[in-house]
């Protein structure tokens, strides 16, 4: 028997484990059986003096002390051999499934959870520490399928971003070789500005009836905006009514299934009511004229168990209907929800797209109310138009410059959108560990 102090290897533990100290119950029964052996060489110790002078009376004494340490190393042994087991066994197993939890198996069990005590109680919350590594374990794989999933669509996203990419760019040096050319005949039509006196009054009007439709165009488009803005928030919140309304079809039917159940008990009830008045029955005739009265009110037992039975069936064919309808509901819910979804990102787009023509308009309003202005000027400021077109073939040149700008701004995101697909590879990689760590737990 190893003393207190020393290393033992607990069971079930590896070979090539760390050693383990003695179980304290083990030191206890050690520490008793030599505190009993020096207790009865004390007891001889002093009895040895005595004897000479009391030799009965000493007898007496050191009997009784050798009982008292017979006593207490009765009690060790009990502790070695009896209390010791049972703790170690369960010790044992315990330590058998934290190994197996370790070793990523978490189908194994202890069979002390239904034992009394701490080492009930310790059993319990190891199984139950098995169980939630269990859930974590499949979320764990769930998200790495949704983490691959979400990989997939940024790939593809990320593919279709670099070809406009390389359409915007090639879109823009031809912009800027157009700008070119058109710098050049911006120069030519300098000589003719002189021709463009005649025609300005013309201009003029045809500009004060386009900031006439530009204004009711703005007032529309704001009109709109303003409704769009109001059925978004509408469609919100029927999108909010229609979760609810779904949660609440989930909540009505898991009462149905109860009802179904509870219908299934009276069936049961009404068939053995029917049994037991049947039997009653049988057992009037057999007491004849005397039990007929019993006989009577077994009768109405057996009908009233026909009737309930009826009344269950017809209720069940009910519930079985109701549930159908409940699917139905589901399946319609399911698909209002996904046209609301999709509603709403259309109506979204929309209120988008208004904002863009509002602030459009706001713009041709502004530049047709220049143009009118600087078409009634016109006939009197021809050499300023000049002037005017050789600062816009400056601009022009400028916007050349600026369409090569986009140009190199569309090379750059083209590459972002190179590294935007090595970070969705590299979260699939990522996924991919997640999903390789959760799969080495056996469920």
């Amino acid at each position: 028997m190893p003393f207190a102090g020393t290393n033992s290897r607990a069971p079930g533990a590896p070979g090539g484990g760390p050693p383990r100290r003695t179980h304290i119950i083990d030191r206890l029964a050690v520490w008793s059986g030599a505190l009993s052996a020096l207790a009865f060489v004390v007891l001889l110790y002093l009895g040895r003096g005595i004897l000479a002078e009391h030799l009965h009376g000493s007898e007496m004494w050191l009997w009784g002390g050798l009982a008292v340490a017979l006593v207490v190393q009765s009690g060790a042994l009990v502790f070695r051999f009896v209390i010791s087991p049972l703790v170690g066994a369960q010790i044992a197993d315990l330590a058998t499934v934290a190994e197996a939890v370790a070793a990523g198996d978490l189908t194994k069990a202890s069979a002390a959870v239904n034992e009394g005590g701490q080492m009930g109680r310790l059993a319990r919350a190891m199984t139950e520490m098995t169980r939630e590594l269990r859930e974590l374990s499949a979320l764990l794989s769930e998200s790495a399928d949704e983490s691959n999933r979400l990989a997939e669509e940024i790939t593809s996203g990320t593919e279709h971003m670099a070809q406009a990419a390389s359409g915007i760019a090639g879109t823009a040096s031809t912009l800027s070789e157009q700008a070119d050319s058109m710098a050049t005949t911006i120069q030519q039509l300098t000589t003719d500005a002189n021709r463009l006196t005649t025609l300005a009054g013309s201009v003029t009007e045809g500009a004060q009836g386009g900031i006439a439709r530009n204004q009711q165009l703005r007032a529309l488009a704001s009109e709109n905006h303003d409704r769009l803005e109001e059925s978004t928030r509408s469609l919100a919140e029927l999108a909010l009514d229609v979760r609810e309304s779904a949660q609440a079809t989930e909540q009505l039917a898991r009462a149905t299934e109860q009802i179904r159940a509870f219908v299934t008990l009276v069936q049961k009830i009404a068939r053995q009511s029917k049994l037991l008045a049947l039997n009653a029955a049988m057992e009037a005739a057999r007491a004849g004229e005397h039990g007929e009265g019993f006989a009577v009110v077994a009768n109405e037992v057996r009908r009233l168990a026909a009737s309930t039975a009826d009344a269950a069936t017809q209720t069940d064919v009910l519930v079985k209907e109701v549930l159908g309808h409940m699917q139905a509901a589901r399946a319609i819910t399911a698909r209002t929800l996904a046209a609301v979804d999709t509603v709403q990102s259309a109506t979204e787009h929309g209120r988008t797209s208004f904002t863009q023509v509002e602030s459009a308009v706001v713009e041709t309003e502004a530049w047709t109310t220049a143009m009118a202005d600087t078409a009634s000027a016109g006939s009197a400021l021809a050499q300023e138009i000049t002037g005017r077109l050789d600062a816009l073939a400056a601009g022009t040149q400028a916007f050349a410059g600026a369409m090569a700008d986009v140009a190199a701004a569309s090379e750059e995101q083209s590459a972002s959108t190179e590294q935007i697909a090595a970070a969705a590879t590299h979260l699939t990689q990522a996924a991919e560990r997640v999903t390789k760590a959760a799969r080495a737990f056996r469920r």
